[in-house]
């Protein structure tokens, strides 16, 4: 089964201190713009869900990425599901928070390949027992869930993946938890791009 990948970027970044996570710059380049070219390896249809499209400059960006906002308002990364799945020309698609700088391709390929040999509505990726339900994948048949986690009122991710019929796991060891940093703080930010790669700003 061909993948899509979806990035979440529809955040308020009210923890940033005015920054927008989207466009830190690692070595130069703009974040959203590593994580699409990291994707593009991968796949073949890219989409960007955000409420500020007049932010992104497409002519900074590979051909072909589709740039969208969400269908559902204010309910959070749940709604940047619903929005990707409604979007992909794919049965499903790899989501990924937008604040996630180390992605790797071997990773993504491994979650992929399993999904393809299981019949799940979504494969969720585990490390060192943490779950990271924004660097998994999620099936169209999950659309059908997604209204009934909004009108429970618990807009949380795992609410949707708990109400899934058929889930799985896919596990990683500590030697990768690297690859599943998210930047939701500022000086998360700061500690992170200075740990691990040299920031041009």
């Amino acid at each position: 089964m061909n993948l899509s990948a979806v990035i979440l970027a529809g955040g308020k970044n009210s923890r940033m201190e005015g920054l927008d996570k989207a466009f830190l710059l690692i070595e130069g380049e703009p974040l959203i713009e590593r994580l699409v070219k990291v994707l593009k390896q991968v796949f073949d249809e890219v989409v960007i869900v955000t409420n500020s499209p007049e932010k992104y400059n497409k002519n900074s960006l590979p051909s072909g990425v589709i740039i969208t906002t969400d269908i559902i308002k204010d309910v959070g990364p749940i709604g940047g599901i619903y929005t990707g799945l409604k979007t992909i020309k794919n049965d499903a698609a790899f989501f990924v928070a937008c604040d996630m700088p180390f992605l790797d391709t071997e990773l993504i390929r491994r979650e992929t390949e399993i999904f393809n040999n299981k019949n799940v509505d979504c494969l969720v990726a585990r490390c060192v027992d943490k779950i990271h339900p924004l660097h998994s994948i999620y099936a169209k048949s999950a659309l059908e869930i997604i209204p009934k986690v909004i009108e429970s009122g618990n807009f949380a991710i795992m609410n949707l993946v708990d109400r899934c019929k058929n889930v799985s796991f896919v596990d990683f060891d500590s030697t990768h938890e690297r690859n599943f940093t998210n930047i939701n703080f500022a000086m998360e930010a700061r500690k992170a791009l200075t740990q691990f790669l040299p920031v041009v700003s």
